[in-house]
C-alpha cells in the first residue's frame, strides 16, 4: 500500500476486490479504532455481520490458541470468516507467538482485524503483519 496518512489507506483499502487476509488498525483514542473496525468490516463482511472478536486484554493468553485452532478448521457455514482481536497492543511476546505462527501459515478465507493503540514490542509479529496487509494507524 503506497498511501501515508490512515484515511487514504482506509480508501485504498475499500477500493480492492477483496478483503486483506490482516489489517492492523491502530490508533490513541478508542473512537477511531472502531470507526474504522466497523468502516472495513461493513464494506466487506456487510452491515449486519458479527465477526468473531477475541481481546487479550479480556481474555488473555490462555484461549488465543483455542480461537486459532477454531479459525484453522474450514467452516460448512462460513466460506469467509472475520476475525477482531483487540487489545493487541496489551499482548506480549509470548502470547504472539502462536498468532504470528498462524498469520505464517496464510490461511485462506480468515481475515484478521488486529485492533490497539499501537504494535506490540515483537518484530517478528510486525513482520508478520505487514507482509499480510496495510497497517492503518492514526495520530
Amino acid at each position: 500500500m503506497k498511501s501515508s496518512s490512515a484515511s487514504a489507506l482506509l480508501k485504498e483499502i475499500t477500493s480492492m476486490k477483496t478483503c486483506p487476509l490482516c489489517v492492523f488498525i491502530g490508533a490513541p483514542d478508542r473512537i477511531r479504532r472502531e470507526r474504522a473496525l466497523r468502516f472495513l468490516l461493513t464494506h466487506f463482511a456487510g452491515k449486519n455481520f458479527r465477526p468473531l472478536t477475541y481481546s487479550f486484554t479480556e481474555q488473555g493468553r490462555q484461549n488465543i490458541s483455542a480461537l486459532l485452532n477454531e479459525i484453522s478448521e474450514p467452516s460448512l457455514f462460513e466460506p469467509t470468516r472475520y476475525v477482531v482481536i483487540r487489545g493487541i497492543d496489551t499482548a506480549k511476546v509470548v502470547d504472539l507467538e502462536p498468532l504470528t505462527a498462524f498469520m505464517n501459515k496464510k490461511v485462506e478465507g480468515v481475515h484478521i482485524f488486529l485492533v490497539g493503540d499501537g504494535f506490540p514490542q515483537s518484530q517478528n509479529f510486525k513482520k508478520a503483519v505487514e507482509k499480510l496487509g496495510p497497517v492503518l494507524t492514526f495520530e
